[in-house]
């Protein structure tokens, strides 16, 4: 008997003491990765954001935003050759069409419509109209606590400090 309790201490002493972290749920927590492969690229997508929108706000100028459009054009193209993922917030803040930042009231009109012959609110869209006539359209009315995957704050955030 001696002999199996030191054969067991011994098959547990080359394993790690570390045991692994579970929420009152059973939900596995795990550290979020120090390094994220594409960082550097989704700090540059941030900042030519962020550019393209104090342009599109600070210069009242220009009417046709050439330079914040130029910015967030460089977004999508970069965006498209590192094939970096944007979030959903960020793609619909961006006019596919005229690469315009979209800021209610100064690119962009907000209005919530209901086509439908009841004008049951179940039925509420809103629709941002851009400057350069494109119509964006979010159902509204369904769920009005829905939120993306990535909008929900329960998600990893990998760049906090």
């Amino acid at each position: 008997m001696a002999d199996f309790n030191k054969f067991g201490r011994h098959l547990m002493a080359g394993k790690s003491k570390k045991a692994a972290k579970v929420d009152e749920h059973g939900t596995l927590i795990v550290a979020p990765p120090k390094t994220a492969s594409n960082k550097e690229h989704l700090q540059r997508l941030n900042y030519l954001f962020h550019l393209s929108t104090f342009h599109t706000i600070a210069n009242d100028q220009d009417e046709n935003n050439a330079l914040a459009r130029m910015y967030a054009k460089n977004l999508d193209l970069i965006q498209k050759k590192t094939k970096s993922s944007l979030t959903p917030g960020l793609k619909r803040r961006l006019c596919k069409t005229c690469q315009r930042t979209l800021i209610p009231n100064k690119t962009m009109s907000p209005r919530v419509i209901n086509e439908s012959k009841r004008k049951k609110p179940v039925n509420r869209v809103l629709v941002l109209d851009c400057v350069c006539g494109r119509s964006k359209r979010f159902p509204i009315g369904k769920n009005p606590s829905y939120k993306a995957h990535a909008e929900k704050g329960s998600n990893l955030t990998f760049f906090q400090k």
